[in-house]
């Protein structure tokens, strides 16, 4: 049997690690971006390249190093091709047999992508709890973190602006081309339609966790509709779309929101959510999708010139089971998330005209299955411009909204992770 121990849990700067050690030939490390690669790593050949006198005979030891968990791997019965599988973390200890050595290297990277049941799906629990690298859950990264992101811009910053009477004619700016005389008093209940709205928001990320640096690119698009009688309330169906690159491994994500809000009063707005997502990554050996709930407070108070506003979140993420083409996984992650936020909006009305400075902070705090950060904190900034127009249209005064924003924010987590995101939004 496999007498290798564990090295200790220090990260590989590439997703995959091969620590191989060949009885009376030699030893070598090779790192690998994606999971196939790093199990053809296995092969004979691969060692071959790497260890010239080994004729796939010889005992051989491999410490796995699985996106940083540590997996033992070995050949270690000379002439023979029994391939012993052995995951410490999570009690797992599995035997291959093939013909050949390559062959049960194979029977290996089926038994990862769709024949190991119950236990592969432990093992995808388990990555979520204990690396930063993770597409499901378990880092600001992943498609639970983006959901829960989604759920609470709409629920939250998509409001704000519409809070505290800022429907009053003091903050709607009819356009040079609108045939109303400029001179008239509008009041709030004078427009009797408005335009629903499309939402496009470019977001460039850059994390540094757990030894890994990644990218995240995202591009959440909407379309809100909205009510003529009272433009807060609304309709919003959302479709966030995001693409990571960790150490130069990918993994993709997309998802389906619906989220509807309901003025509770002048200054206060609920906006309970229902969200779907899914994620991929070849390179990383992982698949998965989830389902949603969530529910939104948004409350506003005027200072002044200046608005206070408060963001409250409850929302459920739970994994559902998946089977696709090779891969099928359970990894029965379930999360209640709690995020909440305070916003300072100053005018800048002097800098340009409908402008406005957003300062915020946001926490977040996860509960249920445990995931590598558990809590992150966001501060941040953005700037832009909110301008309503009035336009006198077929016998209506219909209201129309452009939204442009720039800002950025920096995050901290637990296990020393950290990074910042700047993004481009624009809602017209």
């Amino acid at each position: 049997m496999c007498a290798l121990l564990a090295t200790g849990s220090a990260y590989a700067i590439s997703p995959f690690q091969l620590d191989v050690t060949v009885t009376g030939v030699g030893s070598y490390s090779q790192g690998f971006v994606s999971v196939e690669d790093a199990i053809n790593g296995l092969d004979q050949k691969a060692i071959e390249q790497k260890l010239s006198r080994y004729d796939g005979t010889q005992p051989a030891h491999v410490n796995f190093n699985f996106r940083g968990l540590p997996i033992l791997v070995a050949f270690p019965n000379p002439s023979s091709s029994t391939l012993v599988l052995n995951i410490p973390s999570i009690g797992v200890s599995e035997t291959f047999q093939g013909a050949t050595r390559d062959e049960s290297a194979n029977l290996l990277e089926d038994w990862f992508k769709k024949n190991g049941g119950d236990a592969v799906d432990r093992l995808m629990a388990k990555l979520a709890e204990t690396t930063p690298n993770d597409p499901i859950a378990g880092n600001p990264n992943s498609l639970m973190a983006q959901s829960v992101a989604n759920d609470f811009m709409t629920g939250f910053f998509a409001q704000v602006a519409d809070a505290t009477t800022s429907l009053s004619a003091t903050t709607i700016t009819p356009d040079a081309t609108a045939t109303l005389s400029k001179t008239d008093t509008i009041s709030p209940t004078t427009a009797t339609s408005s335009n629903n709205m499309i939402g496009i928001m470019a977001q460039y990320g850059s994390f540094a966790m757990g030894g890994y640096d990644s990218k995240t690119y995202t591009l959440p698009i909407s379309y809100t509709i909205r009510s003529d009688s009272n433009p807060r309330k609304k309709l919003t169906i959302s479709i966030p779309l995001g693409m990571v690159d960790i150490e130069q491994a990918k993994s993709y994500k997309a998802g389906l929101g619906l989220a509807a809000t309901f003025p509770i009063s002048d200054a206060w707005l609920l906006t309970p959510a229902l969200g779907y997502g899914v994620t991929a990554s070849i390179d990383l050996g992982s698949v998965g999708h989830m389902a949603s709930g969530s529910l939104t407070s948004s409350y506003t108070w005027r200072v002044g010139s200046h608005k206070l506003s408060m963001g409250n979140m409850i929302g459920h993420y739970r994994t559902l089971a998946f089977s696709a083409g090779d891969y099928s996984f359970d990894p029965g992650i379930s999360n209640t998330v709690f995020r909440n936020g305070l916003m300072w909006s100053i005018p800048t009305g002097a800098i340009a005209t409908n402008t406005s400075l957003e300062l915020f902070v946001i926490d977040t705090q996860y509960t249920g299955t445990e995931l590598y950060n558990m809590r992150y904190d966001e501060v941040g900034f953005a700037w832009g411009l909110d301008r309503a127009s009035l336009h006198p249209i077929a016998g209506k005064i219909i209201r129309t909204d452009t939204k442009l924003k720039i800002g950025a924010t920096y995050l901290v987590a637990d296990n020393d992770s950290k990074g910042f995101t700047v993004n481009f939004g624009w809602q017209f």
